[in-house]
């Protein structure tokens, strides 16, 4: 099918097609001349992109939701987080009227304050909610974003009250973190959605590899050894130095700032599907490490052990 007919097919314009198309979306063939014949799938992976996009779902999004095997799963997310955007906009309207028919007073203020923070808890948006407010400079988003999928537990017992204490105690005596400006704005600007994606990829190919068979064993292990032979290609060093740069930088905390003795205990009282994650990371780090002959060095890098 040509151009014009998916146009007419579909009801999108020849640079909305063309646009997909860069975007990866749909992969059309190619003639030798050049022309691009699209089939039925293309025509029907283009129906549903339009219609995503009439439901304001981003192109990252899209891209998630065409590429995995389980779409309801990424739209599930992606209904939730609309609720969950409807319901603060929802508690916002009502403490905004109440301030603006108030005379905001010192202990109104206070009032609302800690209603809002009482009613986070209840929810388990408390934790990473406030992580990124007590702690704006990067490192509260930064914290929020890769504990997300463990920062759902409300504060509800004396041990995650002196443990949520000791985290805050650490994190506003330690020294001050430079994040980089392209990192910072993009944890400013992930989503609800985007992290829970993230964390879903993430725990798929975790629990894929607690369950996995020796075949697939094998090849992970494969995998990891091509990266290491890999990453010591100049070329590759390249194009990963501002990644790198950070990355030491954060290595540097992890090493220095007492994060593993402080941070991390106190994360597993808070949160027990975080304990029980790292427990099974643990194992089969070691076991993998072990295989291997690979090994972390200072500076969070996979390297060879001599």
């Amino acid at each position: 099918m040509k151009i014009n007919d998916v146009c007419n097919e579909t009801g999108l314009t020849k640079k909305a097609v063309s646009y997909y198309e860069n975007q990866g979306l749909i992969n059309p063939e190619k003639s030798s001349n050049g022309y691009r014949n699209y089939t039925s799938e293309d025509i029907g992976l283009l129906k549903e992109v339009f219609l995503y996009r009439k439901l304001d779902i981003s192109i990252k999004d899209i891209k998630n939701i065409i590429e995995t095997a389980n779409k309801n799963s990424i739209l599930s997310d992606l209904l939730n987080d609309k609720k969950k955007q409807q319901l603060k906009i929802e508690r916002q309207e009502k403490y905004l009227k109440i301030l603006c028919e108030s005379e905001f007073s010192p202990d109104l203020i206070s009032d609302i304050s800690s209603k809002i923070s009482e009613e986070e808890n209840l929810r388990g948006e408390y934790i990473k909610n406030e992580l990124k407010r007590v702690f704006p400079n990067g490192l509260g988003a930064f914290l929020s974003f890769h504990f997300a999928a463990y920062l759902n537990e409300p504060i509800d017992t004396p041990e995650k009250i002196n443990a949520w204490r000791n985290i805050v105690d650490f994190l506003d005596n330690i020294q001050d973190i430079k994040f980089p400006k392209e990192v910072s704005s993009l944890y400013d600007s992930i989503s609800d959605t985007d992290i829970a994606s993230f964390h879903n990829l993430s725990n798929e190919k975790f629990t894929e590899l607690l369950n996995a068979d020796e075949e697939k064993l094998e090849k992970y292990k494969k995998e990891i050894s091509d990266y290491v032979e890999r990453k010591d290609e100049n070329k590759l060093l390249d194009k990963m130095e501002p990644f790198n740069k950070y990355k030491k930088a954060m290595a540097e905390f992890f090493k220095t700032s007492g994060y593993y003795d402080t941070f991390i205990p106190n994360l597993k009282v808070l949160s027990k599907s975080y304990k029980e994650y790292q427990e099974k990371l643990t194992a089969l780090n070691e076991g993998l490490c072990f295989n291997l002959k690979i090994k972390y060095d200072a500076d969070m890098n996979i390297v060879k052990e001599e």
